[in-house]
């Protein structure tokens, strides 16, 4: 089970990450308000700006302030 950190006290599992994908993608703000009312999002930025979104295969989105490129950096650090 490879564990990366994505802020200082927060880590997600790498295998369960479904799609990373950037903030600037079209259709975020809609995907944002669809998971706003429920307690499948989680907002991890701790007041900074959302750089990118990470959804997992149980259906949770997570906000994180990381961008996609750190990401994936830190999950090929952990596979390797």
């Amino acid at each position: 089970m490879a564990i990366i950190n994505v802020t200082k006290n927060s880590f997600l599992v790498a295998e369960r990450i479904h799609s990373i994908i950037p903030e600037k993608f079209a259709h975020y703000k809609r995907l944002k308000k669809e998971h706003q009312n429920t307690t499948s999002l989680v907002d991890l930025t701790y007041g900074k700006s959302v750089r990118s979104i990470v959804f997992t295969d149980s259906g949770h989105m997570f906000l994180l302030a990381l961008p996609v490129e750190k990401i994936f950096e830190k999950i090929r650090k952990v596979n390797s």
